[in-house]
């Protein structure tokens, strides 16, 4: 029989199993634990959620084949995410019962590789897919084997779809749901059907903070996804009262990292004894941790504060030194050390920072909202990984310091069909962390290397910004925005640069590995001036098809920073398209008008026998472009 609910086919519906290898795709995603040197399951219970349609197969005669992923592996073996523990706990609740290595060991799973499918198949005569909490991702294991046999849900994937259709269909009064996660695009379908029978839709985790930012909410640097942020406006406002967002939030993160960066450097002969390479190596392991609070409080009808604050600290143990390449260098073996450019007391680096935002939000009218924000900011300093061995004090860099003022305005105008935001700002920052590019540096035998260096310098950013989105009409939308922005190192500041003499060759300050030049009032980074947008999109549904035309203007201002200037430039995208539920076609126009300007360029490069190349590298904006896509 078949399922009528759902119209997925059941364990009945795969006939006579006896004698027959079947597949089952299986959630064992458990958690294990080490115990007298050896990996063991803790928590069996999603082992024994899948003991129902193992049995049922068995008792019929059927040669089971169990597969499932643990933890993640990114596509390669790892031992500590190995089946062999949950092998052991399944091979008693379940004898005889096959279980496949970790599915995610091989990187045609997550891909849907096609050659992985025919690997997991062969040999298989029916498949049942058992694992609910996996079966929304398109990986081999799910979509690939229904291709090709015949295949069912198990009783516990039956269970929970017929809970689903049931909550979707005849729900209980009131009816709430509760969901979290990272990625709003990940589960926009999800919200969608959600909110067409729920009376409340409860949003929590990092998911949330996409739909604070879609409400104009400072966010600071939480994880949010800015492409959809138009999305998320567009569901508060179709949701209304529908859509709860967390008010208080308490949360901790951590992070641990490895890397291991190397180079080697071939040298150039003068003699049969002078040959040879050097290979700088940048061994590092670091572990960061944080932990954060997110309270909002409403004071009033009128007034609102938000406060959050966060603490973090860092760790990270380090080396870099120049040693012999492979096959040595003049008289010293491979390994050998040539340079310690790390000293003892730098090798190790311990830091930690409190953080904080305030907010206060005043509703001037049911449409306006006025609001005022205060925040600190902080990054770790670090040390910069170039190619060779450059003296230890130009590599290093401090920590970033920061603390920001905006003030501004939210309305809602016209019955909620347009939208208008404003705000000013003010950044200062206390070494401002920066990159200086192509810069010539002095090794301490005297040798000239050209290299980045990241480095310090205080600064200070403010500007403006105002943006609008209107509903014309219920085809026709439109949105935009202009904003000026302004950033200058603060008088004092010193930075890495290049100086050179006469002839064109590089000139050191006494002593120093490189020049420094005074930045006081010069203008920070690459951000234009002005930068303005404006977009619009017109749609028509015709029966189950939906047109759509949508042009988007942009401007982005001077930039006047560095030794190359950019002028100012437009371009104008237009894009027209068919979509159903299950096609969709679109011919586009980028960069319409085919404006030539550039996008970033630097000055002019290294000195060769004490004399300018004259060469630079330019980065122009893509030329105009005309196609169509098809998916």
């Amino acid at each position: 029989m078949t399922n009528e609910s759902s119209r997925i086919p059941t364990l009945e519906d795969l006939g006579d199993v006896a004698g027959r290898r079947v597949l089952v795709r299986t959630d064992f995603n458990v958690p294990l634990e080490e115990r007298a040197g050896s990996q063991v399951v803790v928590d069996d219970f999603r082992i024994r959620a899948a003991l129902p349609t193992i049995s049922w197969l068995l008792e019929r005669g059927a040669q089971v084949v169990c597969a499932s992923h643990l933890g993640r592996p990114k596509g390669q073996p790892v031992d500590e995410y190995s089946m062999d523990p949950v092998r052991a706990r399944l091979s008693e609740l379940a004898p005889g019962v096959e279980l496949l290595e970790n599915l995610r060991f091989n990187p045609g799973e997550e891909a849907n590789d096609d050659a992985f499918v025919a690997s997991l198949t062969d040999g298989i005569d029916f498949y049942v897919n058992d694992a609910f909490g996996a079966s929304h991702r398109a990986h081999a294991s799910i979509v690939g084997p229904p291709r090709s046999m015949p295949s069912a849900m198990g009783r516990l994937l039956q269970q929970e779809v017929e809970v689903l259709t049931g909550l979707r269909n005849k729900p209980k009064r009131p009816f709430v749901a509760v969901l979290g996660g990272a990625k709003i695009s990940d589960k926009l379908g999800v919200v969608e059907a959600l909110l067409s029978v729920v009376d409340l839709l409860v949003i929590g985790g990092a998911m949330c903070f996409t739909f604070f930012a879609a409400q104009g909410k400072p966010i600071g640097d939480s994880l949010f996804e800015p492409d959809m942020v138009e999305t998320c406006r567009r569901i508060l406002e179709t949701a209304g009262d529908k859509i709860v967002l967390p008010d208080d939030m308490v949360g901790v993160d951590y992070e641990n990292s490895e890397v291991f960066f190397s180079q080697e450097n071939v040298q150039i002969p003068i003699s049969p004894l002078a040959g040879g390479s050097t290979v700088l190596l940048f061994p590092a392991e670091a572990e960061r941790w944080g932990l954060f609070t997110h309270n909002e409080f409403y004071l009033s009808e009128r007034w609102t504060v938000q406060l959050g604050l966060r603490y973090q600290e860092i760790q990270a143990d380090r080396d870099m030194s120049l040693v012999a390449g492979p096959n040595g260098i003049s008289i010293a073996p491979p390994g050998f050390l040539l340079t310690q450019v790390l000293s003892e007391a730098n090798k190790r680096y311990d830091d930690d920072s409190l953080t904080g935002q305030l907010a206060v939000e005043y509703g001037l009218s049911e449409e306006v909202n006025l609001y005022g924000v205060v925040s600190t900011g902080w990054r770790p300093g670090g040390v910069t990984v170039t190619g060779s061995a450059i003296p230890e004090d130009v590599l290093l860099f401090d920590p970033e310091e920061s603390v920001s003022y905006e003030v501004g305005f939210k309305s809602t105008l016209a019955g909620g069909a347009v939208r208008l935001n404003g705000a000013v700002y003010f950044h200062d920052f206390d070494d401002y962390i920066s990159r200086e590019n192509a810069l010539n540096i002095r090794d301490p035998d005297g040798s000239i290397n050209r290299s980045g260096l990241t480095t310090n310098g205080d600064a200070e950013v403010w500007g403006a910004e105002l943006e609008l989105s209107a509903n014309l009409s219920a085809n026709w939308y439109l949105g935009g925005g202009i904003s000026y922005n302004e950033g200058e190192y603060a008088t004092g500041t010193t930075l890495p640069c290049n100086q050179f003499d006469d002839n064109g060759g590089p000139i050191f300050p006494e002593g120093a590995a490189v020049a420094e030049c005074d930045e006081s009032g010069n203008q920070l980074g690459r951000a234009p001036d002005w930068s303005a947008s404006i977009n619009s999109e017109y749609r028509v549904t015709l029966g189950n098809l939906q047109g759509y035309g949508r042009v988007l203007f942009a401007y982005t201002g001077d930039q006047n920073s560095g030794e190359v200037p950019l002028d100012a430039y437009n371009t104008l995208d237009a894009y027209l398209g068919v979509r159903s539920e299950r096609w969709h076609v679109e011919v586009f126009a980028r960069n319409a008008l085919d404006e030539e300007a550039l996008i970033t360029a630097t000055p002019a490069t290294a000195v060769v026998r004490r004399q300018p190349t004259g060469y630079a590298n330019q980065f122009p904006i893509p030329g105009r472009r005309i196609g169509v896509t098809a998916s």
